[in-house]
């Protein structure tokens, strides 16, 4: 592993188990900004995982909708569209967690993801 890739992620394992505790659950996408951070770093190294990484915590903010926002893949610079969540799904999403419901929140995810993933499978249907 390269050293600045190896830095970055000491400094983000840092935030997510000494800083990250004191302020609580606060991150509007899944997954948490510093875990797509880290994820991204991982996928496509120090300087474009920090790039992605910075865009990503300049749109979490308070006026940000939030929901699934996964890292692109290799060669990407933005995920497909079924790796996203409707509204509908966004608000459950959401009143899970104000809920204290994060098993939920995480089930909403999983599920809606499953079922674009079906959806891209199945393709167009001729009769």
């Amino acid at each position: 592993m390269n050293p600045a890739k190896a830095v970055l992620k000491g400094l983000i394992r840092g935030y997510q188990r000494w800083i990250s505790p004191l302020s609580g659950p606060r991150c509007k996408y899944y997954p948490t900004c510093s875990a797509y951070a880290l994820s991204a770093i991982n996928i496509h190294g120090a300087i474009k995982g920090s790039i992605l990484a910075a865009w990503r915590l300049a749109r979490c903010n308070p006026w940000s909708k939030g929901g699934l926002d996964y890292v692109p893949l290799k060669g990407q610079w933005k995920p497909g569209p079924s790796e996203r969540l409707t509204e509908q799904e966004l608000t459950a999403y959401w009143q899970a967690l104000d809920a204290g419901r994060s098993g939920k929140a995480m089930h909403i995810v999983e599920t809606a993801l499953a079922k674009r993933k079906a959806e891209a499978g199945a393709g167009p249907q001729h009769s």
